[in-house]
């Protein structure tokens, strides 16, 4: 016991203060509850000191200490706890609780304590919190990945993939620390970065984001004392790398040892920055991220940034810039339309430069007119103004920081037009001959050039374009340079017409080169002269441009010119004053007698290219150019080239011989000799040569650094393609001879080599030993053709060496029966290989293999008959690169995928960059995949998943291209579907499995298909009868909702057994089956359909489809012979869906609708509820509940209804008020339209009983109360209306319809039989109120061919006005009388009006009808004619009737050409008791032209004479049934007829005839003509009946006071003489065609 008892002891002693304690919280309970509570009062006060401390400093912007927001934390946490403790007394016998509230009072007690000790240790200070602390961050939801674009100006569509990408980079867990955004000035690289900064910092990304403007002259001092800012603490320290050391140091302290995130951000970075010279390190430490902004591309890279990771934005997209530009400068109301053309010229000239768009906006916000229009000119100047005094500033910052190289460069760019493809080559052509570079060799030239293009680029100064080997120049870039002549001395002159903006003349003497844009110019300034001209290039100039004797005389210092596209003959010889010119250049040009011997005379010559210009000889004279480096004769057919023309040549060494249409040059032997003697001095060639190859064994190419040669062939390349050039060798030879040649030592600098080469039986042939192997070593593209020993390619040690061989082509090598492939071939192409059988070996399956391929992106293989393979088995790893994939014409091949699921090696994780997959005419092809799975493992097989477009054609034996064993093919990327005349007739091409992402399907000539979608089909309806497309699984229940949700565009064409396109059993069902499973719609995203040629299908949708087609945007239905209907409900079967359709708006999106050649189409669809329906009509607002009142084209902005003949009608009646988008409609060709705008269901004056059959195959009744003059139809948007052909149309509008028209432009109705008039009056009485109507809008109105047309509207007193009409043309309306009853004005008409017969005067405006003698039964337009002008009218027999010939006292012109009916110009008058005389004074000028039928223009008679006593002009031309052109009797009333043309009209016998009525024989002695020309008159007796031809001529030169010409008729030269000799006229004959006479 003794023993135990100082064991024990302690033990309990130990467990006693346990127990005492636990139950202290028992007996406690009430004082620890009580004095928590009170405590908790204290500490809660406390909590509200600190709060009104934080927020008072937060208003100030001043520090908090950095425990405060979790202090303020804790206490919120615990006031949670305590109120969760009951504050009344607990009874001691409900000892849990007692014990629980003692306990927890205890434990609560204890943070107080720990809290109140921590709050008397915060510290508060006055220090201001640092720029660069991120405060209070607030997350994202997951909805929102980043900020919305609202607020953001820049943010479009183009820029929010940059921005995600960037933003992406940002992330804490993307390996990239460094970012780049990079692009010229004002693009708005600084507005992303501001927009990220704020996004970053939303977000919480990191604790601290400093950002730093660099600026074009970096002050390190300033740049370190900013980022000290931004963390709070300025600098001491005075030296730069103390500085950089302390900032180092408290980046350290911020970062906390790498656990904060800290982005630092340095804008506005021209030159390479040292990091560590701002407390960086490199690379950075993993908490960091470095973005930074800057014009320049190579200045990133240089401060380790990646490629990858350089983000370029450049400008808006047109739409985008549209939307800045308007928002902006707010977009004009209905009143400044005329602004928006003015806007767009403006907005081009911006060329999507954000700054730009603003700035200009800005200035334009608020203005009239007249200041858009001085913007514009302003700009189309390149005069300072606003704009480029800030655009201006940008560019001219950069322009300073450029090298001496690139500035030269760069304002030579300058030079060239807006928008245009700027050659390199030309550049450095240029350059050269302007003194750009100091170097001796034109290729060290071409290589500073390309140098200083690439920096411009890099500096988003240039940029880079679509066609290699050129650049373009960013509009504002082009206007800085344009817009600077007193710093950079140059122009660049573009003409409109002959108006041409020349430099000042204060410029005159100081202009050193200049550019003309030609087009359109007749005569070139005779003032041109700028004396210090260095440079002229003159460009697109037209066959009938002109210049002066003296043009290059004036410009002595001339060094560069360049003609390029000029039509018009250039004499070389005008050029020889020229004796400083270095380059000169034709381009395209046309050269009189293509003479270019003078060119010899320009000694200084170092740069000469004649490209296209079709010389055919290349003179001796040339030789004289001893200085010449480079001659281009490129596209020079048939050329000769004189003996001794490269003797002399000393420093040449750049020769362009590529011709054109393959015509080659004809080389002679002493040609090739002297080649021979100058080719190994050669630093660039181009040539074709077509004799045998052994003529250049012995010829050196070992200087050659630039070269297209082919021997024994053509160069395939682009006609037009000069100056990018790779070096090229096509050789079409045999394999002994080659080996015999010297050019094999070009295949080390060849990259692209082109071989047909006979006895060569593998690649390696061409190399004289395997030591030479690696002269293959920078080959890029290889073409092998018509080889037909080549048995195989490729050997293993060859393989080795072509490491650079991106693309191979082998065609027609008729014995090669396999390929082996090389490592980094990108693109293969495989064209007429008889005897090949398989690209790969079907069960390649080492990894070696798939090693060797694994970066082919491209595969062609084309008519290879033999083929059964194109891929192993499984080719998705051996593949993964691929992108395209196109098989055509190989009629063996049956499966294009053979994948075995049940290969160990077959992973479900490949990945693959297959984006297209094509295959055409492959006759045996029954399936795109087949996969073997005997396990039935269900993997998701992932070697497709980025496919994008499947393109199936002419397959005919195609059972299917998904089945249910391909269920398991990723295919989430699939968009388009395009399948043609394909398939037999039992085909599935598409299951649930791979519709998600489907967003095209385009299905072409597929047969023996009746329904494309069947939605809910049960199996029993599913048999040989009725093919799907697109079916839903039988084995569920039901379908997999959403059905293609992602589906934009539908295009079914040819189907010629189609009956549905959407078909199912029960709509109800399946829209509440849609509700229960899916969130999203089934075709939710279908915004394009279009059907052509399915000749089955008798309606397209069901009007329940809206639910669906919500997003439906264009609907296009082409020759159908079928369709009746394009919406109807004939098989929906449940009115409770119908209904309820009520609460939807229907298509609201259909902005398109195009309907043609549709021959049972009797109506376009819409309707009310189904079944019999009495319905409350108030103002056409159908108010009863669960009735659905819609037309299809109710939202609709453009309906094009084209040959429907069937249908009588386009909007229904019940529709009338539901057109407020129609902006265009377009109706033709339908001849049993009755009404465009239905009014039949409205029109009945009582209000009860009018009943309509609305939709074929319902029963439906409308009750329409009606008042009288009620408006009916409401167009408030519709522009232009164009009715052609419909033949039972009797009217357009109703009078009730013209109020909404205030927008419609265009009005044109031609063809309409049946049309009575334009506007209807439906009130049909006479109103006692004048009443004006105004068309505010309407600026043109055609009307044609409407034979019962009595005017545009004819009720009694309205007035109507047009105040923006400025053309009308009537033509063919012969019951026209009036245009309107009342008064019609039309301030903008110009006083004219166009018919059929030409252009009308209209002084009294459109009322032509006051004009007209009630009296007179001529046509209104009579009166009124102008000018005449008749062509192509083959109706026409007369153009002025004998009842008008008295009306034309207005008639000034006429001209008719190919009218083949006519048979007079003025109608021979009738019977008539006393002769009268037509004389039509105001006629100056008569055309006629290719009247066959013609028997002549004029005839008096006893009852009429005509005079025109101010006819000037009369042309006659290939009228071959005209005998005679004057009557005798009218020739005394021809004063002033000047000039008579008559050509090519066979059977004129006589010009002036004798009437049969009169007795005048001769011409009136005052007769003033200045030229007569004869041409092709066959049968030309003579001019006057019984006078000779000599006599005529006699008589007619005594007026003449030009040249009369006479064509050589059936005249002899002989004849001509003795005529010459029985006058004094003097003949001489012209070219063998004219006989020309000339007073003596």
């Amino acid at each position: 016991m003794e023993i135990v008892t100082p064991v024990v002891t302690p033990v309990v002693e130990s467990l006693m203060v346990r127990v005492k304690k636990e139950l202290g919280f028992w007996f406690s309970s009430k004082n620890y509850v009580m004095e928590m509570h009170a405590r908790f009062l204290v500490l809660n006060h406390k909590a509200d000191d600190l709060k009104r401390k934080k927020e008072a400093n937060g208003a100030n912007n001043l520090e908090v200490p950095n425990h405060v927001p979790h202090w303020l934390t804790q206490v919120d946490a615990i006031s949670s706890e305590v109120e969760d403790i009951p504050n009344g007394e607990i009874r001691c016998f409900i000892f849990t609780k007692r014990y629980k509230a003692g306990k927890r009072s205890y434990d609560i007690l204890k943070k107080i304590v720990d809290l109140e000790n921590e709050e008397s240790n915060i510290k508060w200070t006055n220090e201001p919190i640092p720029l660069g602390k991120v405060i209070n961050p607030i997350m994202p939801s997951t909805s929102e990945p980043f900020r919305d674009d609202k607020g953001i100006p820049n943010m479009f569509m183009s820029r929010q993939m940059i921005f995600k990408n960037v933003l992406k980079s940002l992330e804490v867990d993307s390996n990239t620390q460094q970012i780049a955004l990079c692009g010229m000035g004002g693009v708005g690289k600084t507005t992303m970065m501001e927009e990220l900064k704020k996004v970053v910092e939303k977000r919480g990304m990191f604790k601290w984001v400093i950002k730093v403007i660099i600026g074009q002259k970096a002050d390190l001092i300033a740049i370190q004392q900013a980022i000290a800012q931004y963390m709070g603490e300025p600098l001491n320290e005075t030296t730069r790398d103390a500085r950089a050391t302390r900032l180092q140091k408290r980046f350290e302290g911020i970062s906390e040892n790498g656990t904060k995130n800290i982005l630092v951000i340095l804008d506005d970075v021209w030159k390479e920055l040292d990091l560590k010279d701002i407390g960086l390190t490199s690379p950075l430490p993993n908490s960091f991220k470095l973005l930074i902004t800057s014009r320049d591309e190579k200045v990133c890279i240089k401060m380790d940034i990646k490629p990858s990771s350089i983000f370029k934005v450049v400008g808006l997209e047109k739409a985008e810039a549209k939307v800045l530009f308007w928002e902006t400068v707010g977009s004009p109301d209905g009143t400044k339309e005329e602004l928006h053309n003015i806007g767009e010229d403006i907005l081009n000239k911006c060329d999507g430069l954000p700054l730009a768009i603003k700035t200009i906006a800005l200035t334009l916000r608020g203005e009239e007119k007249d200041a858009w229009k001085v913007a514009l000119l302003r700009l189309q100047r390149h005069d300072p103004d606003d704009l480029y005094d800030i655009v201006g500033h940008i560019f001219d910052i950069s322009y300073d920081n450029l090298r001496t190289m690139d500035k030269s460069v760069f304002i030579l760019c300058g030079l060239y037009p807006d928008d245009f493809n700027i050659s390199k080559e030309e550049l450095m052509i240029y350059g050269w001959g302007l003194k750009f570079f100091k170097s001796y060799h034109l290729m060290e030239a071409r290589h500073q050039t390309n140098t200083s293009v690439s920096n411009l680029i890099h500096a988003n100064l240039l940029i880079e374009s679509d066609t290699i080997g050129y650049v373009r120049m960013h509009d504002l870039a082009r206007a800085f340079v344009l817009s600077n002549f007193s710093k950079f001395k140059q122009a660049s002159v573009i003409t409109h017409g002959d108006e041409l903006e020349w430099p000042t003349e204060d410029t005159r003497e100081s202009c050193e080169r200049i550019l003309v844009n030609c087009a359109g110019m007749s005569e070139f300034s005779q003032g041109f002269n700028y004396p210090s001209l260095s440079l002229l290039k003159l460009m697109n100039g037209d066959r009938i441009l002109k210049f002066s004797t003296n043009f290059h005389k004036r410009m002595k210092k001339l060094e560069v010119m360049a003609y390029d596209k000029m039509e018009n003959p250039l004499r070389a010889v005008s050029l020889c004053d020229s004796m400083n010119l270095r380059t000169l250049c034709f381009h395209s040009c046309s050269l009189v007698d293509n003479d270019i011997s003078c060119l010899g005379n320009l000694v200084n010559l170092e740069v000469l290219s004649i490209a296209h210009c079709g010389i055919r000889k290349l003179p001796s004279t040339i030789g004289k150019l001893r200085k010449l480096k480079l001659l281009d004769l490129t596209g020079c057919v048939d050329l000769c080239i004189d003996e001794g023309v490269f003797q002399n040549l000393d420093k040449f060494g750049e020769l362009y011989l590529r011709v054109l249409k393959k015509r080659g040059i004809r080389f002679t032997d002493a040609n090739h000799k002297e080649l021979e003697m100058l080719l190994p001095k050669f630093y660039a060639l181009e040539i074709e040569f077509f004799e045998n190859i052994l003529q250049w064994k012995n010829v050196s190419f070992e200087k050659l650094e630039r070269f297209r040669i082919s021997l024994g062939c053509f160069l395939n390349v682009n006609t037009w393609d000069n100056y990018p050039l790779k070096n090229t060798l096509s050789l079409v030879t045999n394999w002994s001879d080659l080996l015999e040649c010297k050019i094999t030592t070009l295949f080390s600098k060849t990259e692209e080599l082109l071989l047909s080469v006979k006895d060569m039986r593998c690649f390696e042939d061409i190399s004289m030993s395997p030591s030479q192997y690696s002269q293959f070593c920078n080959l890029k593209v290889l073409h092998v053709f018509e080889c037909p020993d080549l048995t195989h390619l490729f050997t293993i040690p060859v393989i080795n060496v072509l490491n650079q061989l991106e693309s191979l082509k082998v065609s027609s090598c008729n014995v090669l029966k396999s390929l082996v492939l090389v490592p980094k071939l990108s693109k293969l192409t495989v064209n007429g290989l008889a005897k090949l059988k398989q690209i790969w070996d079907c069960d390649t399956t080492s990894s070696g293999e798939e090693d060797v391929v694994s970066m082919l992106r491209k595969i062609e293989v084309n008519n290879c008959e033999s083929v059964v393979n194109i891929f192993p088995r499984n080719p998705m790893r051996l593949l993964r690169n691929l992108e395209k994939v196109s098989v055509r014409r190989c009629c063996s091949i049956q499966i294009l995928f053979n994948i075995d699921m049940n290969k160990e090696q077959l992973s479900s994780s490949n990945t693959s960059s297959l984006r297209r997959i094509k295959v055409e005419g492959l006759e045996e092809l029954r399936e795109v995949w087949k996969i073997n799975d005997e396990n039935n493992s269900g993997h998701l097989i992932r070697g497709f998943q980025a496919v994008e477009t499947i393109r199936i054609l002419e397959c005919k034996k195609l059972r299917n291209v998904f089945t249910p064993t391909t269920a398991n093919l990723d295919l989430g990327a699939l968009v388009e579907m395009d399948i043609r005349d394909s398939g037999e007739n039992n085909v599935e091409l598409v299951n649930d499995s791979q519709e998600e992402e489907l967003c095209n399907i385009s299905f072409e000539g597929i047969t023996g298909v009746s329904v494309v979608f069947e939605i809910e089909s049960p199996p029993s309806i599913n048999n040989n009868n009725r093919e799907l497309l697109l079916p839903t699984t039988h084995q569920q229940q039901s379908p997999i909702l959403p059905l293609l949700p992602s589906l934009e565009v539908l295009h079914l064409y040819g189907m010629e057994m189609l009956s549905h396109v959407w078909k199912c059993s029960n709509w109800n069902e399946f829209f509440i089956l849609h509700q229960h499973q899916t969130q999203s719609s089934s075709f939710q995203n279908l915004t394009s359909i279009a059907l052509f040629k399915c000749k089955s299908i008798k309606y397209l949708f069901s009007p329940l489809m809206s639910k669906l087609l919500s997003n439906l945007k264009t609907l296009c239905i082409y020759e159908c012979e079928g369709m009746e209907e394009v919406v109807s409900k004939r098989d929906d079967n449940d009115d409770e869906a119908l209904t309820t359709t009520s609460t939807t708006t229907l298509f609201p999106c259909l902005d398109y609708i195009s309907l043609a050649v549709l021959i049972s189409l009797e109506h376009i669809g819409g309707g009310v509820a189904k079944g019999k329906t009495n319905v409350v009509h108030d103002e056409l607002e159908f108010s009863q509940v669960g009735v659905v009142s819609w037309s299809l084209c109710q939202y609709s902005r453009e309906i094009n209804i084209y040959d429907c003949p069937a249908l009588s009608s386009l909007i229904p009646s019940y529709a009338a008020r539901q057109l407020q988008k129609l902006q265009k409609l377009d109706i033709s060709y339908c001849s049993s339209m009755v009404e465009v705008f239905e009014t039949k269901d409205i029109n009945n004056n009582n209000i009860g009983n009018c009943s309509s059959n609305v939709d074929q195959g319902s029963d439906v009744t409308l009750l329409i109360p009606r008042t009288k003059n009620i408006t009916m139809h409401k167009l408030p948007n519709l522009k232009s209306l164009k009715i052609y052909s419909c033949d039972l149309l009797k009217y357009t509008f109703t009078f009730s319809t013209l109020e909404s028209l205030t927008k419609l432009k265009n009005l044109i109705i031609c063809r309409c039989g049946a049309m009575e008039v334009i506007v209807r009056d439906e009130n049909g009485e006479t109103s006692f109120e004048k009443v004006v109507v105004e068309f505010p809008r309407l600026k043109s109105i055609e009307l044609d061919d409407l034979p019962n047309l009595e005017g545009f509207f004819l009720g009694m007193n309205i007035d109507f006005q047009f105040p923006s009409l400025d053309n009308v043309k009537i033509s063919d309306c012969p019951q026209m009388k009036v245009f309107t009853s009342g008064d019609s004005t039309a301030p903008k008409l110009n006083k004219y009006i166009h018919t059929w017969a030409g252009k009308h005067n209209l002084e009294c405006g459109l009322n032509f009808h006051h004009q007209i003698s009630g009296a007179s039964s001529a046509p209104w337009f009579f009166h009124t004619l102008n000018e005449v002008y008749v062509s192509y009218n083959d109706k026409v027999k007369n153009i002025v009737p004998s009842n008008g010939l008295v009306h034309l006292q207005n008639l000034e012109k006429i001209n008719v050409g190919a009218c083949d009916n006519l048979k007079e110009v003025f109608e021979e008058a009738t019977y008539s008791e006393s002769q009268t005389v037509v004389k039509v004074s105001k006629l100056r000028e008569v055309e006629l032209g290719w009247l066959k039928n013609l028997e002549y223009i004029w005839k008096s008679n006893q009852w009429s004479i005509f005079e025109f006593p101010n006819l000037t002009r009369l042309s006659i031309e290939v009228c071959n049934g005209l005998e005679y052109v004057f009557t005798a009797s009218m020739v005394g009333s021809l004063k002033q007829l000047q000039e008579l043309d008559v050509c090519i009209c066979e059977h004129i016998e006589v010009i002036v005839k004798k009437d049969e009525e009169c007795d005048a024989s001769v011409v009136d002695d005052d007769l003033e003509l200045k030229v007569l020309h004869f041409s092709s008159a066959m049968v030309l007796n003579g001019c006057l009946p019984g006078s000779s031809l000599a006599c005529f001529l006699e008589i007619l030169v005594a007026g003449v006071a030009g040249t009369v010409a006479i064509s050589l008729c059936e005249m002899s030269s002989t004849s001509c003489m003795s005529v010459a000799e029985s006058t004094s006229i003097v003949f001489w004959i012209e070219a063998s065609l004219s006989l020309c006479i000339e007073k003596e």
